[in-house]
């Protein structure tokens, strides 16, 4: 990778951070020492990446040469890689900052933002301050992707799922929305919408797909889009749409009457839609709602990426990324189960130290290892522009059986505790619990 192309989203990274931690921000926060760290780690990763980049105009190491020999040729579209997991020094720069702002920010904030049902504005200030979106918007338009990377939103994903995954959904609603019109949208599209998320007060956004019809499949969505003239007339109901009442604009999925599915542009104040808030058993944080569309009518220039879309395609990135939502969610139901069962002493003795309990804890931790690889593999496939279907399909089923089994265990191994509201727990297993009910629908 040429040092033009490292340094452009780390350089990126690097002026965000200097600008949150200058802020009085983390003082807010509490968070002014983490903020810091974050900012040397950052600084690191920067003077190494140069420092790997000078050395290699020298001569290449037989590693290096090994990896140009598997380099992925896009244009063509073949590899001759079938395994690629390899994460750039900009991804794992973007784990370890997000792993942090999770831990600091999103973990110690998800209990109260669950019990009110609202995303909190010191968790949209600071989310804010990193300037997600960014990554997203294509250099042509003022942002850092030079190209869209399935990866570098499966690391963001899993990252913000481990803080909490309610805020997580939340804070990752405008992502999707952006990354989808970065992918897929046409020039206007792009212009006229992605612009805006660089903005300091960059607006909320959501993609609406799932339907509350019993047997409701994504594929095939109830909700109609009438032809008009110079547009389309949408009907039809959508349901547990993070952040519907703040968004600004809906991406919302339709069929025509001879059942090609589309992506509409919807604006909040558009004439027949009409919003409620969903008090739902989990994901509280990312303040689902339900959408109502009567003859709401949607220009044709706001038909994502007009005529060109791969709505198929665009439900296999659905899948993948809400796979990583479970398997970080489910990484932080293994970190806190086994430090409570190591901490937790019963007649003398820690419960980790009784065969039954251990036996869970490990089950738990081979469930997740199983759910990543699988992620990693369907993620690495649409990043490099191989039929991920298989792949899609095989994390995707495993993650909606195994994530809701991960959390009802953390449960039991906390016992009564697991029960209460004390303990994140019962939170996390409501939240997994999403994944075997509402998977078939929901987006990212």
């Amino acid at each position: 990778m040429d040092i033009k192309d490292q340094l452009n989203p780390i350089g990126l990274a690097l002026r965000v951070m200097t600008k949150y931690a200058s802020s009085s921000l983390p003082d807010k926060l509490g968070m002014r020492k983490e903020s810091e760290q974050i900012l040397e780690g950052i600084s690191k990763q920067v003077i190494q990446v140069m420092q790997g980049s000078k050395g290699s105009k020298a001569k290449p190491s037989g590693e290096e040469t090994a990896a140009k020999e598997r380099a992925i040729d896009n244009d063509a579209g073949q590899t001759t890689s079938l395994l690629d997991f390899n994460y750039n020094e900009t991804q794992q720069m973007i784990g370890e900052m997000l792993t942090d702002f999770a831990a600091t920010v999103l973990r110690p904030a998800a209990a109260a933002a669950n019990e009110a049902a609202q995303m909190p504005d010191s968790v949209v200030e600071a989310a804010a301050a990193l300037e997600l979106t960014a990554f997203t918007v294509p250099e042509a338009l003022g942002g850092s992707s030079e190209k869209r990377s399935p990866l570098t939103s499966r690391v963001i994903i899993e990252k913000l799922a481990h803080g909490d995954m309610g805020l997580a959904l939340g804070l990752l609603s405008s992502l999707g929305f952006a990354n989808a019109l970065a992918h897929w949208g046409t020039a206007y599209q792009q212009h006229h919408y992605l612009k805006a998320f660089l903005l300091p007060d960059a607006p909320k956004a959501t993609i609406a797909l799932n339907e509350p019809d019993i047997g409701f499949d994504i594929l095939t969505p109830n909700t109609t889009a009438k032809k008009s003239k110079d547009g389309w007339l949408l009907n039809g109901k959508k349901c547990l749409v993070p952040m519907a009442a703040k968004a600004k604009w809906l991406l919302v999925s339709a069929a025509d009457k001879s059942g090609v599915v589309r992506l509409f542009i919807v604006a909040n104040d558009s004439a027949g839609l009409q919003i409620a808030n969903n008090d739902a058993m989990g994901l509280k944080a990312a303040e689902l709602g339900d959408v109502v569309l009567k003859n709401v009518f949607v220009s044709e220039s706001n038909v994502l990426g007009g005529r060109e879309l791969n709505y198929g395609q665009f439900v296999l990135g659905v899948k993948a990324a809400w796979c990583a939502l479970s398997v970080g969610t489910a990484e932080a139901v293994l970190d806190y189960t086994r430090m409570y069962v190591n901490e937790r002493v019963a007649f003398g003795e820690p419960i980790s130290h009784r065969q039954a309990v251990a036996f869970m804890v490990a089950n738990i931790a081979i469930e997740l290892e199983a759910m990543r690889v699988l992620t990693d593999q369907a993620v690495s496939d649409l990043e490099h522009g191989r039929d991920a279907k298989r792949s899609v399909g095989l994390a995707y089923e495993l993650a909606s059986n195994q994530a809701m089994t991960i959390g009802n265990n953390g449960v039991q191994l906390l016992g009564g505790h697991g029960y209460t509201k004390e303990y994140p727990v019962e939170r996390w297993y409501r939240d997994l619990r999403a994944s075997t009910i509402v998977l078939n629908g929901l987006y990212l």
